[in-house]
């Protein structure tokens, strides 16, 4: 699917407190997450298109978490492609949003945590990432300083109308090498809250204003990563984890994106 040049546009973010903004999926093209997350989840276009080595589109929920589509970009050997080439489509990384850059970096070094190069310089657009394996969470973070800054709203021509359903992107869940190391960190490098009620020895449940929420469970046995994301009908409460994933809807794996959906009734 072709897209325009990444064209980045002035928008309203909030301010204050640091918050998880998305999750990105890497997909050999945007139109192979629409039937998934437009069709039948009913996400909105929120912006996209080429920035050389990837190219992302934003679609957005009823709670403001927006999963990003990532497709190769012009570049002909960008990161995307090669992510691709050597673990197919899956989960790329997972995006914060923080008042002050500085802070979250001094983070991962109390914590140990070994940071990348930045894939992309936008002007004006601080950000950092912490490397997947040696973090301990199976999946890059990327940590972007707040700005005004945000990618072009026009969507593409073969954007399909959004279900009739709209949802809320319940939580994603991620298992990770070190559950109370990992939990620490984010709370301090995010200000994300842990919910007690959800909280226990096999999962932490993280939480943000704005219904954000991140599932962490513990991966110390293997396999660490992105383990699923779960989603709820707009208008519903926000679905307890332990009590709505015996009571799901597991899509399973939906091939084209390599991600395992839950739909929690």
């Amino acid at each position: 699917t072709g897209c325009p040049q990444l064209e980045w546009s002035r928008r309203v973010t909030p301010g204050g407190r640091a918050y998880f903004d998305h999750v990105a999926i890497a997909v050999e093209q945007w139109s192979d997450g629409y039937p998934v997350f437009v069709t039948t989840l009913g996400g909105r276009w929120i912006g996209g298109g080429s920035a050389g080595e990837f190219a992302p589109a934003q679609i957005g929920f009823s709670d403001g978490v927006k999963v990003e589509l990532l497709q190769p970009g012009t570049v002909a050997d960008g990161f995307v492609a090669r992510f691709l080439k050597r673990c197919g489509p899956g989960p790329h990384h997972l995006t914060f949003m923080v008042p002050n850059l500085d802070n979250f970096v001094a983070a991962t070094t109390r914590y140990g945590l070994p940071l990348l190069g930045a894939f992309l310089d936008v002007p004006e657009r601080p950000e950092t990432f912490v490397h997947p394996k040696g973090s301990g969470f199976g999946t890059l973070l990327q940590a972007i300083q707040f700005s005004d800054l945000g990618p072009d709203p026009s969507p593409p021509q073969d954007f399909p109308k959004s279900g009739t359903r709209s949802h809320h992107l319940s939580w994603v869940a991620v298992r990770v090498a070190h559950l109370k190391h990992a939990a620490d960190f984010l709370v301090e490098a995010t200000d994300a809250s842990v919910n007690p009620a959800e909280t226990g020895a096999r999962s932490a449940l993280l939480e943000w204003e704005g219904d954000r929420r991140l599932l962490l469970l513990d991966g110390s046995g293997g396999g660490i990563g992105v383990d699923h994301i779960a989603f709820h009908a707009q208008g519903a409460e926000p679905p307890s984890p332990r009590s709505a994933l015996t009571e799901a809807h597991d899509m399973g794996i939906v091939d084209s994106t390599g991600v395992r959906i839950i739909v929690c009734r």
